[in-house]
């Protein structure tokens, strides 16, 4: 390209990475394409270390993912509600355990352990929905 810049996909002017004196960061480079990474430190207290040379974008005001979203706590919530949902499924319908396994989070069916566990919890999700609905053990195979 002639003004400089280098060409980014598909024909599209990218940023010209050799001049760093229009980004806040080395790593905000790439920021108007959504291809950066935000730093975590840049809206501390105190501000970040490597300054302009920080391999990830000091544009902070602009990423979504500096909350709660991406927090662990975030992450246990959403599995919590995803697991609420499969047991009010076969609280819904007890034989669905008897049809084969309902479909559980991804993290679930990874780990043997927290399976087998989640799996004796369904078991007594559906042994107490038959209790109430008074058919007691299901259906016969």
């Amino acid at each position: 390209a002639s003004s400089g810049e280098e060409r980014g996909h598909e024909g599209q002017q990218g940023p010209n990475i050799n001049d760093l004196t229009s980004f806040a960061s080395a790593g905000s480079v790439f920021h108007a394409m959504g291809m950066c990474r935000p730093c975590s430190f840049a809206s501390s207290p105190g501000g970040c270390k490597f300054g302009v040379s920080c391999s990830f974008c000091h544009l902070i005001a602009e990423h979504p993912v500096n909350g709660p979203a991406n927090s662990m706590a975030s992450k246990r919530e959403r599995l919590r509600r995803a697991l609420l949902a499969v047991e009010s499924e076969v609280a819904a319908n007890p034989d669905l355990l008897l049809d084969g396994c309902p479909a559980l989070p991804e993290c679930i069916e990874r780990n043997p352990q927290a399976r087998a566990r989640t799996m004796a919890r369904l078991a007594e999700v559906a042994a107490e929905a038959r209790r109430s609905m008074g058919n007691g053990v299901g259906r016969l195979e």
